[in-house]
């Protein structure tokens, strides 16, 4: 490694959800400067609840697609980047606030009360290089159903959860009725890895 280079971290930007970071790279011996931005957004949950071979899914309405699309429950851990940038450098603490929004979420969107200690990160998925956002996909066995049903936030539009069985939800990822990618993906994975057990 070349050790004549030198690194300056500046932050160019930052709103209530994304921060967006300049690193500079310059290398004395090349005599070259290298710049790289990435985004950086708090992360997200989903929650693969599972009974038998079922998995909850819920149908909820997306602006982005202007359309239904069949999720995974989730959200965010934080409403704002600079509630997450308190947690950047403690990974603990980190860790306890994500298994705090896998409840909170739980609750809200699909009335389904679970213990912090109780649910299982089974996967984390990484954006890319550069634009850092995280989902944590949490595998959930023990729950029970809470009497006041879903509690959703305001302008979230999702139907009463729905369970599928594995092969109903294959087909829902290869047909396009699960539009986001990252779950897609993650579905498939889960699905065939148990299949073939």
């Amino acid at each position: 490694m070349d050790n004549s280079k030198k690194e300056e971290i500046k932050i160019i930007y930052n709103s209530d959800l994304f921060q967006l970071v300049s690193t500079i790279f310059y290398s004395e011996k090349n005599k070259k400067i290298k710049i790289f931005e990435k985004a950086h957004r708090p992360p997200g949950v989903r929650m693969l609840f599972r009974k038998d071979d079922k998995i909850l899914m819920t149908r909820e309405f997306r602006t982005e697609l202007n359309d239904w699309d069949y999720r995974l429950p989730g959200g965010k851990v934080f409403d704002e980047f600079s509630s997450y940038a308190k947690y950047l450098d403690n990974e603990t603490e980190l860790n306890q606030k994500i298994r705090e929004a896998v409840v909170l979420e739980s609750k809200q969107e699909v009335g389904l009360i679970t213990l912090a200690n109780k649910v299982n990160l089974f996967y984390k998925s990484v954006a890319g290089a550069s634009v850092i956002w995280d989902l944590y996909y949490f595998e959930i066995n023990e729950f029970e159903t809470s009497s006041s049903g879903q509690e959703l936030e305001e302008g979230e539009i999702i139907d009463a959860p729905i369970w599928l069985t594995f092969d109903e939800v294959k087909k829902m990822c290869l047909t396009g009725k699960v539009n986001e990618d990252r779950s897609v993906a993650f579905l498939l994975r889960y699905i065939l890895n148990r299949q073939l057990q």
